[in-house]
């Protein structure tokens, strides 16, 4: 019995040896594996500050919070070449769509939030789709001089039936006319059919007359307001003969610049021009010609070139498409006029930039 239980006490220690074995090689592989799982995690937040570092050395990343959209914009300015080499500073706010239609008091006539989500224009954000030249255009091969700079910027698009138009209006360089042209939009006013119904080529095209009769009335409840008249707004532009053309040939009005067209001091309302060409003559003393925008992207140059100019000076009467609007006796009679079907804000941002010299 002796020699039994001395062989079941060696069996007993060697049992108890062999699961402390078991458990050392258990505890050694999670150690394994938890000091591979943190090599792991540290090597992936290596690569991603290695990946981000190299998007912002190169300013190619945008992303979803204003913390990026601040950072992007502030990159791009410093890109810039001021005269004293000093980079700008950067105040901005850019706008959630409820934000934006809540700012704007668009209702569901005019720019819903579908339409801000989303439209059949190329461009759709100031910060993914604009260059800085367009949001702080300077003096060069486009401009005679340097734009106003600072205030809110706002991307519009506008379609057409030659095609997508993007404008991007700046209020620093009219506010008037800046603040007249969004209203007309967020109110629903160009929402639907605007003839546009004098186009004359390589110099501009007039619209802004609604095709229909109602909206034209001036005793509209909701439209009415935009046959009263608005203030002119200082003029950016040289004026005088002097300054039809620089050294370098650059003419005043710059193709694709927005405006109102006007018949005196004070005079404008509703009815809108858009530069078909580069034009020396526009601009050079009628302070309601003072743009307030201008259109953006190749696409919306493509467009300018591609509206029917056949009708040129000889379009519908004004006086005939504000009190009948326009009908299908006008239609048949201008049957290959283009329309501006409907226009929708899709991004606005606040750009504060001190008021320095450029050079």
């Amino acid at each position: 019995s002796m020699i039994v239980m001395g062989r079941q006490k060696l069996s007993f220690q060697n049992k108890s040896k062999s699961r402390r074995q078991h458990q050392h090689h258990i505890i050694f592989a999670s150690m394994v594996l938890l000091l591979l799982a943190i090599i792991g995690y540290l090597g992936w937040w290596t690569i991603q500050i290695i990946v981000r570092s190299r998007e912002i050395a190169s300013g190619t990343t945008v992303g979803d919070g204003i913390s990026s959209h601040s950072e992007e914009l502030k990159l791009r300015l410093e890109r810039r070449n001021y005269a004293d080499e000093k980079r700008p500073q950067m105040v901005h706010a850019f706008f959630s769509n409820d934000e934006l239609r809540d700012r704007l008091m668009m209702d569901s006539g005019s720019s819903s939030r579908t339409a801000l989500q989303s439209s059949p224009c190329p461009y759709n954000s100031i910060l993914k789709d604009l260059d800085t030249d367009d949001i702080f255009p300077q003096a060069g091969k486009r401009h005679m001089v340097n734009p106003p700079v600072g205030g809110n910027v706002t991307l519009v698009c506008c379609t057409t039936t030659a095609g997508p138009i993007n404008i991007l209006v700046h209020d620093k360089w009219a506010p008037n006319g800046a603040a007249r042209f969004l209203d007309m939009i967020t109110s629903g006013y160009m929402a639907s059919s605007i003839p546009l119904m004098r186009c004359v080529d390589k110099f501009l095209c007039q619209f802004g007359i609604h095709s229909n009769p109602d909206y034209n009335k001036r005793n509209h409840e909701k439209y009415g307001k935009f046959n009263r008249n608005i203030p002119d707004d200082p003029n950016w532009l040289p004026e005088g003969k002097e300054h039809r053309s620089n050294a370098d040939g650059i003419k005043r009005y710059a193709k694709g610049y927005m405006a109102f067209a006007g018949s005196g001091e004070n005079s404008r309302t509703k009815q809108l021009i858009m530069a078909l060409g580069f034009n020396k003559f526009l601009g050079g003393g009628s302070p309601w010609e003072v743009p307030w925008g201008e259109v953006v992207g190749k696409h919306s140059f493509s467009t300018l070139d591609a509206i029917n100019t056949e009708y040129g000076e000889h379009g519908p009467a004004q006086g005939k498409l504000n009190k009948r609007g326009f009908d299908d006796d006008m239609k048949k009679e201008f049957s290959r006029l283009d329309i501006m079907e409907k226009c929708v804000i899709v991004d606005r941002c606040e750009a504060n930039v001190p008021n320095k010299k450029m050079s």
